[in-house]
């Protein structure tokens, strides 16, 4: 009897343990299962961070000017647009720099192309690059959000004043969107405003429908008609000239 029970013992024991080894071995598959699918997903993660990676450069190449680290044109035809809501608590200021073309010939392109770049430095000391925009080459626009026209002008100005120390010329125009209908008309406004600073005006605002102050217009001096000459008398204290008199006599007869 006891040997019967001890080998039925026996069979349970090498049993649980056939069932333990299993189980050890299904243990491990799901290990390795595990594994693979966290290998997976790390693939995957490093896909799509390549991938940002590769968009933002893009976007850089797409939107950012490589001259000057500012956003490009591209970027503003994108940007500007979606002030449309808020056009009337929005400022477009036109910064523009005066005699590039001839600091080329006479310097050289380094030379003009550094121009660019410190005005660009400068303009970004008053000004977040997220809000500055190369739109031609010499050309920069600023839009501009929670500010009034006269902080505008006077952050401006001081930019004019600090660049001239360094014997560079800009003009700035000022377009007010509350003042303007579209969002067209404000680009138009800051460069003709930028336009009439260059062209030698005190002032870069003008009227945002873009018509200028009237001006009181001079008029032309009259022409004096000449004076008929005084007829010569021998009373006059002055030297009587004889062929006057007789001329005057002979006009008389």
């Amino acid at each position: 009897m006891w040997e019967v029970l001890v080998t039925n013992l026996k069979k349970e024991k090498e049993a649980l343990k056939a069932e333990a080894d299993n189980l050890k071995k299904d243990r491990n598959e799901l290990t390795e299962q595990i594994e693979k699918l966290n290998e997976g997903d790390s693939e995957k993660q490093n896909f799509y961070r390549k991938l940002e990676e590769e968009n933002a450069l893009l976007k850089d190449l797409a939107y950012v000017d490589d001259k000057t680290g500012v956003w490009n044109l591209n970027a503003f035809n994108k940007d500007f647009p979606t002030m449309e809501d808020d056009k009337d608590s929005t400022i477009l200021a036109m910064v523009s720099i005066t005699g590039t073309k001839m600091i080329n010939i006479t310097y050289g392109k380094k030379r003009g192309d550094k121009v660019i770049k410190i005005v660009a430095e400068e303009l970004s000391k008053i000004y977040s690059k997220d809000h500055i925009y190369r739109i031609l080459g010499d050309q920069f626009e600023v839009i501009i959000t929670g500010e009034n026209y006269e902080d505008v002008e006077s952050k401006l100005k001081t930019l004019k004043e600090s660049l001239a120390k360094q014997q560079i010329n800009v003009s700035y125009g000022i377009a007010i969107g509350a003042n303007c209908t579209t969002l067209q008309q404000m680009v138009k406004v800051s460069e003709d405003n930028a336009i009439q600073m260059k062209s030698g005006a005190e002032s870069g605002h003008i009227l945002a429908d873009n018509t200028p102050a009237e001006k009181t217009e001079e008029k032309a001096p009259q022409e004096k008609k000449p004076e008929k000459p005084k007829p010569v008398t021998p009373d006059d204290p002055e030297e009587v000239d004889v062929d006057d008199m007789l001329m005057q006599y002979m006009n008389e007869e």
